[in-house]
């Protein structure tokens, strides 16, 4: 992952693991979304289900299971947007057998203005 500010421009360096170890804590698998949250940066990764939170030193300092967080089993998270406030959409689309596909949006408030404890810390 790499951040660039408004002029194109890389604002430091890259972070995040994209390697086949998809048990490192900033693994990323595909990255669908990304807003500041407070002081830290949360980055939405639909395909691995998970939101990361980086400080900002690119150190991940949480992860959130986001089948968990929305309540569904086997979702899609193809879009995550800021809003306003520190609050987020995210889409949610989710299909079970042969049923037709559901499409949620979900609004996440109250992103963490603190470090929150690391993943397996």
């Amino acid at each position: 992952m790499r951040i660039f500010d408004v002029n194109g421009r890389p604002s430091g360096p890259a972070f995040g693991d994209s390697s086949d170890s998809m048990n490192a804590p900033d693994h990323f698998c595909h990255v669908h979304g990304a807003v500041a949250c407070g002081d830290n940066l949360c980055v939405m990764d639909g395909n691995c289900r998970a939101l990361r939170i980086f400080d900002q030193r690119n150190a991940i300092i949480g992860k959130i299971d986001l089948s968990r967080l929305v309540g569904v089993d086997y979702p899609w998270f193809p879009a995550m947007t800021p809003v306003r406030n520190g609050t987020a959409t995210i889409t949610v689309n989710q299909q079970r057998g042969a049923s037709p596909t559901s499409g949620h949006l979900r609004r996440l408030r109250g992103a963490p203005q603190r470090p929150l404890k690391p993943p397996g810390g």
